[in-house]
């Protein structure tokens, strides 16, 4: 072995070392960034950083300083409060402000991106058992119908059955899709949905890991538009589809179909 080869042994050798000491030393991972003023956070993330981050300044999708000034409360929406970081975030929405016009609604999804995640994290421990396969995301089969977008009233029976899922939507030619690293868009009909993994943990406390996904719906011909984290998790080896928790409402999966109930319901900002 000539000298030039032992050197990148070694050097190979010492990045395996060290990429494997840093990713062992990592509490979580984030698979999509966090956007902040001065920055943003991608890749391993330890517990510790995360009151620190809280306290740091989202960035938002406007230069206009009063865009922070998006909740507000009363009759009218005339009581406005500024919020910069995600403590003032989750202390604004404790007091009952929010966001209505859809201008408000879309400067909050970058809080409701960024301060969910940080607060579900902190609250989150580490799970028990793991089912869920990240390589493997999106799954396409393991979704229930119920999460299309805004999904219209005379399908709602058919899609709370658990019978269908978004590849089944897919093969009828129903929605269209676009896959992304760790995150999917669909097209049905009027409305575009996008999901994105953003990290993995054990967030409500059941045992089980779950993936904590980032949701944003917007209508393809008019203003509506709505953002919200969901949980998905499988419980059992094999199990046929997702478990679903969000802010409203909760779903498990049993044999063929789901049991909902505000039990299962998940939002770490409350």
């Amino acid at each position: 072995m000539n000298k030039h080869a032992a050197i990148t042994i070694f050097v190979v050798v010492l990045w395996g070392l060290l990429t494997s000491q840093s990713y062992g030393a990592c509490d979580y991972y984030l698979y999509q960034p966090l956007i902040f003023e001065y920055g943003k956070i991608e890749g391993c993330i330890n517990k510790k950083e995360l009151d620190s981050l809280l306290n740091r300044k989202v960035q938002i999708g406007s230069s206009d300083s009063d865009a922070y000034e998006f909740l507000s409360k009363g009759d009218k929406g005339d009581e406005r409060i500024r919020v910069e970081d995600c403590s003032q975030y989750v202390e604004a929405k404790a007091k009952g402000f929010t966001a209505f016009s859809t201008f408000d609604m879309s400067m909050e999804s970058f809080f409701i991106r960024t301060c969910t995640v940080l607060v579900g994290l902190k609250k989150s421990s580490p799970p028990k058992k793991d089912y869920m396969n990240i390589k493997s995301y999106p799954e396409l089969d393991k979704f229930p119908a119920f999460l299309l977008p805004v999904a219209i009233q005379s399908e709602a029976n058919e899609l709370m059955s658990g019978g269908r899922s978004f590849r089944d939507y897919v093969k009828s030619g129903d929605i269209k899709i676009n896959k992304s690293e760790k995150s999917f868009s669909i097209i049905y009909r009027d409305m575009d949905k996008d999901f994105e993994l953003v990290a993995k943990s054990d967030f409500n406390h059941d045992g089980y890991a779950d993936m904590l996904i980032f949701t944003a719906s917007h209508s393809l011909s008019g203003s509506w538009r709505a953002y919200e984290y969901i949980l998905i998790s499988v419980r059992e080896e094999g199990q046929k589809m997702y478990d679903v928790s969000t802010g409203f409402d909760g779903c498990r999966y049993v044999k063929s179909g789901y049991s909902c109930s505000e039990d299962y319901k998940w939002n770490p900002l409350k």
